[in-house]
C-alpha cells in the first residue's frame, strides 16, 4: 500500500487541484539535485510549504516517512527530507510571514560540509 497525507501546510485555503498536486510526490523536484558541496545552490522565492506523511509498503528502509515540499511562487514544489533543511526553512518562512508578511524574498538552499562526517554534507537555506 502506498499512501500520502498533508500533515502540515502554510497554505490557509488549498484547491482539490493543489491538494492532490502536492500529495503526488513524483511532481516535485528533488531538491537535493540543485545543490551540493560542490558549490551547487538554488534559490527559491517560496509561496509556502506543504509537510506530507508518507506510508510506503515498498520502500527498502523505512515504510513511514515526512516529505517536505518548499513551493515557489510559480506553484513548482521541491522536496526534500532533510531535517536541518526544513528547520532553516521553517524558521525563515514563519518569521518574515509574522514580522514582514508584504515583503517579498528569495531563500538560498545549498549544502555544506559536515563537522562530524568526512566527505558528508548537510541541506541548509538563508535567505539572500
Amino acid at each position: 500500500m502506498y499512501e500520502v497525507k498533508i500533515k502540515e501546510t502554510s497554505f490557509e485555503k488549498m484547491t482539490a487541484r493543489e491538494k492532490l498536486k502536492y500529495t503526488d510526490v513524483s511532481t516535485a523536484e528533488k531538491l537535493e539535485q540543485y545543490v551540493g558541496l560542490d558549490g551547487r545552490v538554488l534559490e527559491i522565492e517560496p509561496a509556502g510549504y506543504v509537510e506530507l506523511d508518507v506510508h510506503n509498503d515498498a520502500s527498502k528502509d523505512s515504510k513511514d516517512y515526512n516529505v517536505f515540499l518548499i513551493v515557489d511562487e510559480e506553484g513548482r514544489a521541491f522536496s526534500t527530507s532533510s531535517p536541518s533543511l526544513i528547520e532553516s526553512f521553517k524558521h525563515i518562512f514563519w518569521t518574515m510571514k509574522e514580522d514582514a508578511p508584504d515583503e517579498p524574498y528569495t531563500i538560498m538552499a545549498c549544502m555544506k560540509p559536515s563537522k562530524n562526517r568526512a566527505d558528508k554534507g548537510y541541506m541548509t537555506c538563508y535567505i539572500v
